[in-house]
């Protein structure tokens, strides 16, 4: 069912029986052409030979007829005519037939039947018409028509030979131009793929035949390059104001210090420590933020190195292992032998808010699991909680730049933090992809190898 379902299957179909149904026509009408061709000109013949006959007997009646009939029969010997020429009373008068045939009506003007002619050892196909003539006698003129015959029986087998040749063609036919199609399509997904995952440069493929193909890609690409300008324009336009809010906020902050430093009023002091808890937020915010337009920018390779990855999760669990602990979480590393590649600093970064995430977000989890899985070609870091974890229709949300859930609403965070580490996995080339662990949430944050 799943097959009858595909397109593609169902392309190939189409084209199988189009291509079956326009040969098998084609075959079929030629055939039925040239065997109707062959019997229109046998009758045209009979026709000709009844209408001289009937002229002689109209100049001399029976006995003139029966005259140029046996001379003809002497004259043609061997040929495939047939004549016969009898009375009124059904006596035969000329001809090279026995009698008239019984099942022969006499007057018609087409029959085929099955005869012997006289001196024949077996019977004969023949194409006849009969006429009464002035006076009651009845002649009957024919043809021997087997080799029509045998042609239609031959060119039937050809037809069916041709046909069963043409089946398997049909299908190489089908599945080659159906090939050619899903390769020009798959290039198209596959664009489409890697620009879904970040790959904003990527382009559609074009081979310059200005086919369909060819322009349905031109303009996917076109497309693709003015929503890569906007995005860049857009990542310019966060990263300038990121940098330039930076030393209001710093201002902002020291000038509350001095303010609070300044006064004796503890209303005053407590309303300057609430808004040097906001500024602050702020400040981690903007810092963040530039952190995401910096590694989406590609800034930042340049301090990729060889990094021992058991050395630096053992530093990362030392560092969130006291904090996790005082909210009654068991912050477990576990061991890893390998070096990877990579920027130290943000990939510690990006893991440590994912730690942090959980232990603020994961309700009810009593443990944290950091691991490693080392390949030939990428690096796979997993933090994985046993808390209530994320529902599947709410991670899209999660992975959002600001993007809040629910429960999350009412704790400090901006919803960056999963953002950074998603620009971070694709600062390597790499992906971010939050699962389910059966309790909790597992997220997974892959690497790979930079060329």
């Amino acid at each position: 069912m799943r097959l009858l379902s595909s397109a593609t299957a169902r392309l190939v179909a189409l084209i199988f029986v189009l291509q079956i149904a326009m040969t098998g026509g084609v075959l079929l009408l030629a055939r039925n052409a040239i065997v109707q061709q062959s019997a229109r000109d046998r009758q045209e013949i009979v026709a000709e030979v009844a209408n001289d006959l009937r002229a002689w007997h109209a100049r001399g009646g029976d006995a003139a007829l029966a005259t140029e009939i046996t001379s003809r029969l002497d004259t043609l010997r061997g040929e495939n005519l047939v004549l016969l020429l009898t009375a009124a009373d059904g006596r035969v008068i000329a001809g090279n037939l026995a009698a008239w045939p019984p099942v022969v009506a006499r007057t018609t003007n087409w029959q085929t039947i099955d005869l012997f002619r006289t001196g024949a050892d077996r019977a004969e196909r023949l194409g006849i018409s009969a006429t009464t003539l002035p006076g009651g006698s009845h002649l009957l003129t024919g043809h021997v028509i087997e080799s029509d015959v045998r042609y239609a029986q031959v060119s039937q087998r050809v037809l069916i030979a041709a046909f069963l040749f043409t089946v398997p063609l049909a299908l190489i036919v089908a599945a080659a131009m159906t090939r050619a199609i899903n390769r020009r399509v798959a290039g198209i997904a596959d664009t489409a793929s890697a620009v879904a995952e970040g790959d904003l440069a990527r382009r559609v493929p074009l081979d310059g035949s200005g086919d369909s193909f060819d322009r349905l890609g031109d303009g996917v690409n076109a497309m693709l390059a003015r929503i890569q300008t906007l995005v860049e324009e857009l990542r310019i336009v966060t990263g300038s104001l990121a940098h330039d809010l930076r030393g209001p906020i710093f201002r902002l902050t020291a000038t509350l210090e001095e303010a609070r430093n300044a006064t004796d009023d503890p209303v005053a002091t407590a309303a300057m420590e609430r808004v040097s808890v906001e500024a602050a937020a702020l400040q981690t915010m903007l810092a963040t933020a530039m952190q995401i337009a910096q590694a989406e920018a590609g800034i930042g390779r340049d301090r990729f190195g060889d990094v021992d990855v058991a050395a630096m999760l053992g530093d990362i669990g030392e560092l969130y292992g006291p904090a996790a602990e005082d909210r009654g979480i068991t912050l477990v590393v576990t061991p890893f032998e390998g070096h990877f590649r990579l920027h130290r600093e943000l990939v510690s970064q990006a893991i440590g808010n994912v730690i942090d995430n959980a232990m603020r977000h994961a309700a009810g989890a009593t443990r944290i699991t950091v691991s490693a899985i080392l390949s030939e070609a990428a690096l796979t870091i997993s933090v994985a909680d046993n808390g209530v974890g994320i529902a599947v229709a709410d991670r899209a949300t999660a992975l959002r730049r600001f993007g809040r859930l629910d429960p999350s609403r009412h704790a400090p965070g901006a919803g960056l933090g999963l953002s950074l580490v998603e620009a971070v996995a694709h600062l390597h080339d790499g992906n971010l992809a939050l699962g389910d662990n059966a309790p909790g949430l597992r997220v997974e944050m892959t690497l790979r190898t930079q060329g």
